[in-house]
């Protein structure tokens, strides 16, 4: 995965196109995930604000199936076709039926789930009593002002609806219109769906995201991934980004997300970027300068929705849908990483290569070098040092399970890599907090010997082999994990195994352990050195 990536949207009128030869970032943006567009044009023109897009795939001929308030389109970008011409009021999402012959139709100031037939072009009544608002389950359900609507990634003739006002996801059986309650707790008008593979990531309040999960055991959990309940125009760790109000989420690749952030009518696009778990910038440009997407910045024609395909990014906005094609990647203005160098035993000095090619011999210590990149002077720093060993804050949990059946196919071991990275998360969010960050660097890792189950999961708090433990931080972390049931079970699923298994937790810990500094190697107990990882 590229380490940083640039995005660039060069803002042009809609017939003409002027790249620029540099571009200026401002220096706080430095570090966080950037990705690059070169282009920007008018794909078609709408008569009102774009509530929601997918890809039309009903239609051969067309590339986009897209709503207003009160009407659903499907357009080539030349020729633009109305599904139905019944007016209905506040549609504010949809999706396609597997079969792809029907659209379930979020209308919801009417308080209810329409269905449109793409073949005979017609409404109707699917799930929820159009015009009564309310909570119930079962075959007569009730919502309460739905938003979207998103198929089950495991299950394609099963719907999610969001009822914003209920508090609440809601399961829909589409063969038997049977409405069952997904959750109904720690979760705040849900607006948005979005699958990031087996979890649902959910907008609420349009403030901040969450992650939803499913067990195999059939239980629900819900945490916070990035944002909070307070209102904020802020970006970084996802722990200390603030949104005003998202009103899109969309999927740009395995690890990365983009969102329309709005408030008083502009619309900020904002990365959200899953591997290094950060909140980033997306850079507008106006010619030759990079016009900064904060309280006064932002796409000028109020996007409201978003859609990635086929390597375009599709805005939708007020009276038309934007189309930005992906160019090639641009490098960050200050790609450098800082450098760590080891003497070898006895060494008083050692060589250095610098990010120019000059070689130089430094002692032990730490440098500040620069170069200049474009119109910019970067710096980086040199780390001399005497020992690759250094001392990392870890979560550690063992539990009791068949070895032979714990990453027994590859499926096992998704399943098992996915279920780890999910306690990450909440061990992120309930026993870290803002205390300690989990490893953006190194995943979580195990081994297995006989019927114990050894996790660990390492942070990124790290210290010089030498230097004073964290003595007040660990108390405080083990005080937190003993009061949560963060780490007290796993449950897996294997193919040559059902019902699910579940490992039970034998001791759960919070531990300095011994690591390298170099994260691309392993430390060596027996030989108390780090290796190269092959």
């Amino acid at each position: 995965m590229l380490n940083q990536w640039y995005f660039k949207v060069i803002l042009l009128t809609i017939t003409s196109c002027v790249k620029a030869d540099e571009y200026i970032s401002p220096p706080e943006w430095r570090g966080l995930s950037t990705m690059s567009y070169d282009d920007i044009s008018s794909f078609v023109r709408t008569p009102s604000i774009i509530t929601h897009m997918e890809s039309d795939r009903f239609n051969r001929t067309s590339i986009l199936l897209y709503s207003t308030k009160n009407f659903l389109y499907s357009s080539d970008g030349c020729v633009t076709d109305t599904i139905v011409l019944d007016a209905v009021n506040s549609i504010t999402g949809f999706t396609q039926s597997a079969s792809l012959r029907y659209v379930f139709v979020v209308v919801q100031e009417l308080h209810c789930v329409k269905l449109l037939s793409r073949h005979e072009k017609h409404y109707q009544s699917f799930v929820g009593k159009c015009g009564s608002a309310g909570f119930q389950d079962g075959e007569h359900a009730l919502f309460n002002r739905p938003y979207a609507a998103v198929l089950d990634a495991k299950d394609r003739d099963k719907l999610i609806i969001s009822d914003t006002h209920n508090h609440a996801l809601r399961y829909v059986d589409t063969t038997t219109k049977m409405t069952s309650t997904i959750i109904r707790s720690d979760i705040r008008h849900p607006q948005s769906l979005c699958w990031h593979d087996m979890q649902l990531l959910v907008v609420n309040k349009g403030r901040y995201i969450s992650l939803v999960s499913w067990a195999y055991n059939g239980s629900v959990s819900n945490n916070v991934l990035a944002g909070s309940k307070t209102a904020g125009d802020t970006f970084g760790r996802f722990s200390d980004a603030r949104f005003r109000a998202i009103s899109d989420i969309a999927k740009l690749g395995d690890d990365a997300y983009i969102v329309v952030d709005y408030q008083d009518d502009v619309g900020k696009m904002k990365l959200i970027d899953m591997s290094k778990q950060v909140v980033g910038h997306v850079c507008i440009y106006e010619g030759y300068s990079c016009k900064r997407t904060t309280t006064t910045g932002g796409f000028p024609y109020g996007p409201r929705s978003l859609l990635n395909l086929e390597g375009k990014l599709y805005v939708g906005a007020y009276s038309r849908i934007f189309a930005f094609s992906q160019s090639q990647y641009y490098p960050p203005l200050c790609p450098y990483e800082n450098m760590t160098v080891y003497l070898k035993p006895g060494q008083k000095e050692t060589k250095v290569e610098l990010v120019d090619g000059n070689i130089i011999s430094l002692p032990e210590g730490s440098y500040v070098m620069k170069k200049k990149a474009m119109s910019e002077i970067c710096t980086y720093t040199v780390n001399v040092t005497k020992t690759p060993l250094t001392k990392r804050i870890t979560f550690s949990a063992e539990y009791e399970v068949e070895c032979s059946l714990v990453g027994a196919d590859d499926y096992s071991k998704r399943v098992l890599e996915t279920v780890l990275n999910h306690q990450k998360n909440k061990l992120q969010s309930i026993v870290c907090e803002l205390d300690c960050s989990l490893s953006t660097s190194i995943n979580p890792y195990y081994h297995c010997n006989g019927r114990h189950l050894t996790v660990h999961w390492p942070t990124d708090n790290v210290y010089v082999l030498g230097s004073s433990e964290p003595a007040v931080l660990m108390d405080k972390l083990r005080r937190h994990l003993s009061k949560s049931n963060v780490m007290k079970r796993l449950e897996l699923f294997v193919l040559s195994n059902r019902p699910a298994l579940i490992a039970k937790e034998r001791s759960r810990k919070v531990e300095l352990l011994t690591s390298c500094m170099d994260t691309r190697k392993k430390y060596n107990a027996r030989l108390n050195n780090c290796i190269s990882d092959k």
